[in-house]
C-alpha cells in the first residue's frame, strides 16, 4: 500500500461529500481560526507591553475583547481539525501518536491560557498577562515546528532548531501577528468611540499605538518575508 492509497481521492478512503469542497472548507476555516490566533496573540503582547510600561487604562482596553476572541479562537480551531481528520485521517492519527504529549500538551496550555486571562483581568496581574503571551507563544511555536517536520521528514531523528527557515517562519508568525494585533486594536478603539465612549483620551492612545504596531509589522513582515523566500 502506498501513501496514496490513504488520502481521498486517490485511494478507497471515503468522503462524506466532494474532496475539493472539503479542501475549501479546511483552507476557509483554517484563515479564520489563524486570524483569532494572531489577533489574539498580538493584542496580547500589546497589552503586555502597555503595562509594563505603566499604562494601565491602555491596558484593560486592549485585552478586554480578548475573552471574547479567545473563546473564537478555541472555537475555530475545531472545524479545521475536522476536516483534516476527514481528508487524512490515517496520516493524522498516525502523526498525533508521534507527537505524543507534545501534541497533546496543546489542551492543556490554552486551558491554562483561558484561566490565567481572567486572573488577569480580574486581578491586574501581571504575570497572568505574561503567561498568557508565552501560552500563545508556545502554540505558535508548536505549529511552525510541526509545520517544519512535515517539510523536513528527517528532523524527526534530531532538533528542528537547525533547520534553515525555521527562524524566519517562527518570526513571519510572530510579526504577523503585530500587524493583525495592531490593527484589531484599532477597530476595536474606532468602535467604541463610535458608541460615545467617555475614555476618549485613552482610546485615541490605543488607536496610535494600533496604527504603529501595524505599521511597523508590515515593514518587518517585508524583511523577515525576504529572509524566508530566500532561506
Amino acid at each position: 500500500m502506498s501513501v496514496k492509497d490513504l488520502l481521498p481521492g486517490f485511494g478507497s478512503a471515503p468522503v462524506p461529500m466532494l474532496v475539493p469542497v472539503v479542501v475549501f472548507l479546511l483552507v476557509l476555516t483554517f484563515a479564520i481560526h489563524i486570524f483569532f490566533v494572531l489577533a489574539v496573540t498580538g493584542t496580547t503582547l500589546m497589552g503586555l507591553w502597555e503595562r509594563l510600561r505603566g499604562r494601565l487604562d491602555e491596558a484593560r482596553v486592549l485585552n478586554a475583547p480578548n475573552a471574547v476572541a479567545i473563546s473564537l479562537l478555541i472555537t475555530t480551531g475545531i472545524a479545521p481539525l475536522l476536516f483534516v481528520q476527514v481528508l487524512y485521517g490515517p496520516l493524522f492519527y498516525t502523526a498525533t501518536i508521534l507527537l505524543a504529549w507534545l501534541w497533546f500538551s496543546l489542551v492543556w496550555v490554552m486551558i491554562a491560557a483561558y484561566y490565567l486571562f481572567y486572573i488577569y483581568r480580574e486581578k491586574g496581574s501581571s504575570w497572568a498577562l505574561l503567561l498568557v503571551a508565552l501560552g500563545f507563544l508556545f502554540v505558535m511555536g508548536l505549529q511552525v515546528a510541526v509545520a517544519v517536520k512535515w517539510q523536513w521528514p528527517q528532523t524527526w531523528l534530531g532538533s528542528v532548531l537547525g533547520v534553515d527557515f525555521l527562524w524566519p517562519r517562527l518570526l513571519h508568525a510572530l510579526v504577523g501577528s503585530a500587524v493583525l494585533g495592531g490593527a484589531f486594536a484599532v477597530v476595536v478603539a474606532k468602535y467604541k468611540l463610535s458608541k460615545g465612549s467617555e475614555r476618549v483620551e485613552v482610546l485615541e492612545r490605543v488607536a496610535r499605538a494600533g496604527r504603529l504596531w501595524a505599521l511597523v509589522g508590515l515593514v518587518l513582515q517585508v524583511l523577515v518575508g525576504l529572509w524566508y523566500i530566500l532561506s
